[in-house]
Order: structure tokens, then C-alpha cells, then sequence
């Protein structure tokens, strides 16, 4: 019976009604969210609603003259309910700025691997370079946004890590689909004269696809 009554509380949908009865609306997962001090409520109950509105019922009812039913206790509810909503959708968008900073250092330290150049020319050349662009321009918002790009040495070296990590995981799951493959092999000796065995795999997947990659480079010793 506990486990029945629980399960259909958590089941209860917010009323509309309840906006202009006890100052609440529904929040972005559905539960109740109070717009006077903002709390959320577990569930979804009149009774719960209505305890919680007793706290602040002397301070809008008396004080703020804003009585059940009244035009101003309307007016009130839409312009909390803007208010949270321009909140939310500001969130949104530092998220999605962010995420563009974190995309931005990615990409930077790919160029940064592929002309082979140390760690910490991200902080030392590339950032400085990027802010006298923006200061040249003259737009304050590129100015914000590359000054919270994360360009540091130990930044760099994960990015160029993950993206290593990654590049091989998709080798791997290529060399694992391909219907048929050849391998060439070649040696070489490195700057400390240590034999180097290169191998190279080029294959052909079902769509006929074909691809030829470095799966591995091994130093022979003896």
C-alpha cells in the first residue's frame, strides 16, 4: 500500500492553477519551483504547496498587496517566470561559450601536433597572437571569449593525449570492421641508431572503403 501511494505521488503532474494559488511554477524537470524564494519541492502535492506558501503568505499577501486572484499577484507570476526564464536561457549560453573555449583548445592543440611544435607555444605565441587580434578589432566579446581559452603547457599535453587516444581507438575499430587488409613493413634506425620497425596496414571495409594508416612503430633491439 506505501510502496502504491509513493509511486503515485511521484506520478502527480504541477496544475497550472497552482501559479496564482500558492506563487508556484514548473521547473525544467517538472517539479514544483516556489518564485518567491526559488526552492523546489520533492513532489508534486497540493498539501506540500501549501505549507510551503503559509511561509511567505504574510509578506505577499500584507506587505507586497498582493492578494490571490488580484491583477498584481498576475502580473507578479509573469514577470518571475520571465525573469527565471532569461536566467536559464543565460546559463544555456555560457554553457554553449564554454563549450566552444573547450572545442577551441582542441583544435588548436591538433595544429600545434601536426607542425610538431612544443607544448607550451599555446600560452607563450598562439594566445598573445590571439589577443592583440581581438584588441585590434576592437570587439570586447573576442577579447572575453579568447582570454578564457585554456592554453596552458599541461592543457596542451591532455588535449594532444585524448586526441591521440581517440585517433587510435577509431584505427582500431576500422582494422577490426575491414573485409580485407595487407601489411607492408619497413625499417629505419632513429637519432640514437636504434632499429625502427614501421608497420602499415592498408585496408578495404564492406562499402569498399579503403584505408592506409601506421598501426605501429616498434624499436628492435639485438
Amino acid at each position: 500500500m506505501c510502496k502504491r501511494k509513493a509511486e503515485s505521488d511521484s506520478k502527480r503532474q504541477f496544475n497550472k492553477l497552482w501559479e496564482n494559488e500558492f506563487l508556484f511554477i514548473a521547473s525544467p524537470s517538472g517539479k514544483s519551483m516556489c518564485i518567491v524564494c526559488e526552492s523546489t519541492l520533492s513532489d508534486n502535492r497540493r498539501h506540500d504547496l501549501s505549507r510551503h506558501y503559509k511561509k511567505h503568505q504574510l509578506q505577499i499577501e500584507e506587505r507586497q498587496k498582493l492578494v490571490p486572484g488580484s491583477v498584481l499577484r498576475k502580473e507578479y507570476v509573469v514577470k518571475k517566470k520571465e525573469d527565471m526564464q532569461k536566467r536559464r536561457n543565460l546559463l544555456v549560453m555560457r554553457g554553449c561559450e564554454s563549450l566552444a573555449m573547450l572545442e577551441a583548445s582542441y583544435e588548436i592543440a591538433f595544429v600545434l601536433a601536426k607542425k610538431h611544435k612544443p607544448f607550451s607555444e599555446g600560452e607563450d605565441i598562439v594566445k598573445p597572437c590571439l589577443q592583440n587580434f581581438a584588441k585590434c578589432v576592437g570587439d570586447k566579446s573576442i577579447e572575453r571569449n579568447v582570454n578564457e581559452i585554456a592554453l596552458s603547457k599541461q592543457t596542451i599535453m591532455k588535449c594532444i593525449e585524448e586526441l591521440s587516444r581517440d585517433v587510435s581507438g577509431q584505427l582500431k575499430d576500422r582494422v577490426h570492421s575491414c573485409s580485407f587488409f595487407s601489411l607492408a613493413l619497413d625499417e629505419s634506425a632513429d637519432m640514437c641508431d636504434i632499429a625502427q620497425l614501421s608497420i602499415f596496414i592498408r585496408g578495404i571495409g564492406d562499402n569498399f572503403n579503403l584505408f592506409e594508416q601506421l598501426i605501429g612503430l616498434e624499436s628492435l633491439y639485438g
